[in-house]
C-alpha cells in the first residue's frame, strides 16, 4: 500500500506544535518512486520553515547526515538513482539558517521504491515476400530484459526494439529490469507472407471479354484494388483464397493490389486483352549501292526484306513495321489487313549513316504492332549484322590550332572559312566546300596522285595563317581506309560580324512571306553583344518573329543578342503578310533590310548590312531561284567587292523521302566563279565547283515529303555568294538557271533568275518589268503580255527538246499549246534583246 504523509505531518506541525518565533524547523517527509528513480527538492517538496515562513534556498545551507545507498544530496536536491530494487530507503539532513548557523534542526527523508514498469507496445510490419518483422516500443529506461514466447531472454537498452524474419503465428512480449519489475505487452499474431498468383485466360476471337483468376489469396478478408492508367481504380471486398473478375473488356496494363485486415499489402501488374505473341516475323539485309558510284558512303542503303506472319485465328487489322532502332527516322508503314494464320513479305529501306560507314556494318531490328479484334499485338524483329565494305579515301580536315602543335586537340573547333583544293595527277583543280570544315574524297584506284590545298576566303584572312598550305603527291592504298589531312591555322585576334539576309518563300498576294537573317561571328573573338536592325517594306505586316524579346515596332523590329561565339551562326526567321490584289500588284518588288550593330574594329563593314529585293509573284513553283537585288542592280552604285546573293530552294513534292539530293549549277560566263562562297544550307551537304560548275550533294538526307501549311517539312535550300568579273557593264544581263535531281528522276529544273545593271532603279529599263503570262496550268491557250514588244517565243520540253517556235513582234500573244501533251515545259521569251524563261504546266 503507498503511503503519503508528507501533507499530514505539514497540517499537523503548523496546527499543534509550539514555534517560537526564530526557531528554524525541519520535518520528516516521505515520498514514493518508480524504478526510473528522481529528484527531491528539499527548500521547495518538504516543510522547512523559519520565523513560521517557509524558507527560500537562499535563507539556508542543508549538510547531509547519513544517507542510504542510492540516495545522493547535492545542495538543496537529493537524488534517486534509477534501477533501485523496491523497498524503502532514508536520508537525514540538517538545515541551518544562514545567517545563524547556530540556529538548526535535523530531518529525515524517506523513499520508497516501487516496481512499475510502462507496457510494451507491440507493432507488427508486415512483408509480403518474406517473414514479417516486430517493433517493439516503450521500452524501460535503462538497461532491460526482453523475452519472447517465453524463450532466451534478449538485453537492450533504449525506448525502441527491432525484431526482423519473425516467424507466422501468436506472439507474446515480456520485459523486465534490473529490480525485478516487469511488463507483459498484449499478445499480437504475426501473418505468413502474403503471396498472389494470376492467371490471365487467354482471350479468342469469339470472347474478347478478359477474365482474371486471382490464386491462392491470403486467409480472412481483404480488399482489392485494380485498374488501369489514368482511369478511376476500382475496389473490391471479399474473403476466400480465390477470386474471379470478369468483365475486363479494355485491353490494357492492368494493376491489381490486395490489402489485409492487418495492413498486408501485394501489388502485381500485368497486361489483359493484348495478344502478345500472335504475330511475329524474319528480316534479312542486303547492302546497296544506290547511288551507283562503287563506293560504300552516305547516299548508300540496307534493303530489308521483312515476312510478317499473323499466328492468331483472327484478322489482324492495321499491322505496321517500323524500324525500332531509336537512332533511326521513323517511317512507320501499313498494311490494312493480314488473315488469320497469314504470311506478307514487304521492303524496306534504310539509309547509311557516317556511324554505321565507320562501324563497317548495319545492325537493325522492325517492331511489328498490329490489331485483332480490337486486341493488340506487338514483336520485335532482329536482323543479323550487315557488314559494310571499309572505303579508302583521303579525309580533308581545317581547323583553328590555337595551340599551334598541328594537332586538333579537344576544344580546337573546325573552320568553315574557305575551301580545300584537289588536282589528280595534276589534273584539273576541284574546289570542295561544307559547313563543318571537312570533306572526304573516296578513292579506289592506288595509281592516283593527289595535291591537295586550302583556301581562305575569310575577311580576317590576315590575321590566319594556314601552316600546311600543300601536300603533295598523296596516294590512297588498297585497304588503308580513310585517311586524315590536317590543316591547322593559327589565327591573330580578328573581329567580323557579318549578316545575310534571304528569302524562305515566294512574295504572293494574301500569302505570308518568309526572310531568313544570317548572321555568324567569323572572327576569332566573342561578341558580347549586339543589335539587329530589321527594316521592311512599307506595304508588308510582320506576323511574327522566331525572337521572343525581339521588339516590333512600326518599320520592322529591333532584337538585342549577347555572347556570339567565334565561328558562331544564328538565325531569325520573320514571317510576314504580303496583302491582296489591288494594294499590291505582281511584279512589285519589295524590298527588306537586315543590318547589325558594328563591332570595334570590325574588318568588313562591307558584310554588316544585307538587303533583299524579290517581285511579288502571282504563281508559287517549290523549286525555284532568287538573288537579292531582285532582277536589278544600280551600276553606278555596284562595286567589284561586292557579290550577289543567290537562294536556290527545293521542295520534295513526291509521295516517298528522297534519299539523295543533288544540285547543279552552271555559272554564267560574266561570274567569277573563284569567288564561291557558301552562306547557309538547310541540310548537311558537300559542294564541289570544278570550273564554272557547282555541284551540292546532300547524301543521305532522306527529305521526307512536303505537308501543306508546313514550311519546313520535305523543303530546302542553298545559300551562296558569287562576284561578278571585273569589267561588268551597265546593261549586262546575268542569268542563272539551276537543275535539282530527286534520287533517280529527271531533273527539276527552276526558273531563269536574272539580274541586270541599269542606270536606274527607278526607270523601267528591263524589258520584262511588267511581263505577264496566264493561264498557268494551262489547257490550250497560254497568253502572253509585256510593256515592251515580244520579239519571239521559244517552248522546250523537259528534256530539252524544242517544241514550238513562233514570231510575234507585238505587246500580247495568244500562244496555241492545244496539240502538246501533259507535261512541263520551258518557256523562253525575247523582248528588246533581252530573254526571260518561264516554266508552265500543260493539262
Amino acid at each position: 500500500m503507498k503511503k503519503n504523509y508528507s501533507f499530514l505531518l505539514l497540517l499537523f506541525g503548523l496546527l499543534c506544535s509550539t514555534i517560537s518565533f526564530g526557531q528554524i524547523v525541519a520535518n520528516d517527509t516521505f515520498f514514493n518512486f518508480g524504478t526510473t528513480g528522481g529528484l527531491v527538492n528539499l527548500t521547495t517538496n518538504t516543510t522547512i520553515t523559519l520565523n513560521g515562513n517557509p524558507v527560500t534556498p537562499l535563507q539556508v545551507s542543508i549538510s547531509l547526515v547519513s544517507a542510504s545507498n542510492g540516495l545522493t544530496l547535492s545542495g538543496n536536491a537529493v537524488t534517486i538513482a534509477a534501477g533501485l530494487a523496491a523497498g524503502t530507503y532514508t536520508l537525514t539532513y540538517q538545515v541551518c539558517e544562514a545567517a545563524n548557523v547556530s540556529n538548526c534542526d535535523t530531518a529525515t527523508l524517506t523513499i520508497e521504491v516501487l516496481c512499475s514498469l510502462p507496457e510494451p507496445i507491440v507493432s507488427v510490419q508486415p512483408n509480403c515476400s518474406s517473414f514479417s518483422s516486430v517493433i517493439i516500443y516503450n521500452l524501460p529506461s535503462g538497461i532491460w530484459s526482453l523475452v519472447m514466447d517465453g524463450g532466451p531472454a534478449i538485453q537492450g537498452n533504449g525506448s525502441t526494439y527491432f525484431l526482423q524474419m519473425v516467424t507466422p503465428g501468436l506472439h507474446t512480449f515480456q520485459v523486465s529490469n534490473p529490480a525485478g519489475c516487469t511488463a507483459t505487452a498484449v499478445p499480437v499474431f504475426v501473418e505468413p507472407p502474403l503471396q498472389i498468383l494470376f492467371n490471365v485466360v487467354p482471350q479468342t476471337c469469339d470472347m474478347p471479354a478478359g477474365t482474371v483468376m486471382l490464386e491462392n489469396l491470403p486467409l480472412g478478408n481483404w480488399t482489392l484494388t485494380y485498374g488501369i492508367p489514368n482511369t478511376p481504380l476500382t475496389t473490391v471486398s471479399g474473403s476466400g483464397t480465390n477470386y474471379t473478375l470478369t468483365g475486363l473488356t479494355t485491353p490494357d496494363y492492368y494493376s491489381f493490389s490486395v490489402s489485409t485486415e492487418m495492413g498486408c499489402t501485394y501489388s502485381v501488374a500485368t497486361t489483359i486483352g493484348y495478344l502478345n505473341d500472335g504475330i511475329s516475323g524474319t528480316m534479312t539485309g542486303a547492302y546497296v549501292d544506290y547511288n551507283n558510284d562503287g563506293i560504300t558512303n552516305l547516299g548508300d542503303v540496307v534493303v530489308y526484306s521483312l515476312a510478317i506472319s499473323n499466328t492468331t485465328s483472327c484478322t489482324m487489322e492495321t499491322v505496321t513495321y517500323d524500324f525500332g532502332n531509336w537512332q533511326v527516322p521513323s517511317s512507320i508503314q501499313t498494311l490494312t489487313n493480314l488473315a488469320a494464320g497469314a504470311s506478307t513479305n514487304v521492303s524496306l529501306l534504310y539509309v547509311l549513316t557516317q556511324d554505321d560507314i565507320n562501324n563497317g556494318s548495319v545492325t537493325n531490328w522492325i517492331a511489328l504492332n498490329g490489331y485483332a479484334n480490337g486486341f493488340n499485338s506487338y514483336a520485335k524483329v532482329f536482323d543479323q549484322s550487315v557488314p559494310l565494305s571499309i572505303s579508302d579515301g583521303i579525309k580533308l580536315n581545317a581547323f583553328f590550332d590555337t595551340n599551334n602543335d598541328g594537332l586538333q586537340n579537344n576544344g580546337e573547333q573546325n573552320a568553315s572559312l574557305g575551301n580545300f583544293t584537289y588536282q589528280i595527277n595534276s589534273g584539273i583543280s576541284h574546289y570542295l566546300y561544307s559547313q563543318d570544315g571537312t570533306n572526304i574524297i573516296y578513292e579506289s584506284n592506288p595509281g592516283n596522285t593527289y595535291t591537295l590545298g586550302y583556301n581562305l576566303y575569310n575577311n580576317c584572312s590576315g590575321q590566319y595563317d594556314v601552316s600546311t598550305i600543300t601536300y603533295s603527291n598523296v596516294t590512297v592504298a588498297s585497304g588503308s581506309g580513310i585517311t586524315t589531312y590536317n590543316f591547322p591555322i593559327s589565327e591573330s585576334p580578328c573581329q567580323d560580324i557579318q549578316l545575310y539576309l534571304y528569302n524562305g518563300s515566294s512574295a504572293r498576294p494574301g500569302f505570308s512571306y518568309v526572310n531568313y537573317i544570317n548572321y555568324t561571328n567569323v572572327g576569332n573573338q566573342t561578341m558580347s553583344s549586339g543589335t539587329i536592325t530589321f527594316t521592311k517594306d512599307s506595304v508588308l505586316s510582320i506576323i511574327s518573329v522566331s525572337e521572343p524579346s525581339a521588339a516590333i515596332n512600326a518599320n520592322g523590329f529591333t532584337f538585342n543578342f549577347t555572347n556570339l561565339l567565334p565561328g558562331e551562326t544564328r538565325s531569325i526567321f520573320v514571317n510576314m503578310l504580303v496583302p491582296t490584289i489591288p494594294t499590291v500588284a505582281l511584279g512589285q518588288a519589295l524590298q527588306n533590310t537586315a543590318s547589325i550593330t558594328i563591332p570595334p574594329l570590325d574588318v568588313n563593314l562591307a558584310n554588316n548590312t544585307s538587303s533583299l529585293i524579290q517581285n511579288i509573284v502571282g504563281s508559287y513553283d517549290p523549286n525555284d531561284k532568287t538573288e537579292s537585288h531582285g532582277g536589278r542592280i544600280l551600276h553606278s552604285a555596284f562595286t567589284a567587292n561586292e557579290y550577289l546573293t543567290y537562294t536556290l530552294r527545293f521542295e520534295n513534292t513526291g509521295t516517298a523521302d528522297a534519299i539523295n539530293i543533288l544540285v547543279n549549277d552552271i555559272l554564267d560566263s560574266k561570274l567569277d566563279e573563284t569567288s564561291v562562297k557558301m552562306i547557309r544550307a538547310s541540310h548537311p551537304y558537300a559542294l564541289e565547283r570544278v570550273g564554272n560548275q557547282l555541284t551540292w550533294r546532300f547524301d543521305g538526307v532522306n527529305l521526307p515529303p512536303s505537308v501543306t501549311g508546313d514550311a519546313v517539312t520535305g523543303h530546302g535550300y542553298v545559300v551562296f555568294q558569287v562576284k561578278p568579273k571585273s569589267g561588268f557593264a551597265l546593261g549586262d544581263i546575268i542569268p542563272n538557271t539551276a537543275s535539282i535531281y530527286f534520287d533517280f528522276n529527271p531533273a527539276v529544273v527552276t526558273n531563269t533568275c536574272t539580274t541586270a545593271f541599269v542606270a536606274a532603279l527607278a526607270t523601267n529599263t528591263f524589258a520584262f518589268d511588267d511581263f505577264r503570262y496566264y493561264p498557268n496550268p494551262v489547257k490550250n491557250v497560254l497568253t502572253l503580255s509585256n510593256t515592251t514588244e515580244i520579239d519571239s517565243v521559244r517552248i522546250t520540253s523537259v528534256l530539252g527538246q524544242e517544241v514550238l517556235v513562233q514570231e510575234v513582234h507585238d505587246f500580247k500573244s495568244n500562244i496555241d499549246l492545244s496539240q502538246l501533251i501533259k507535261g512541263i515545259y520551258f518557256v523562253k521569251v525575247s523582248a528588246h534583246g533581252q530573254e526571260k524563261v518561264i516554266k508552265i504546266s500543260k493539262d
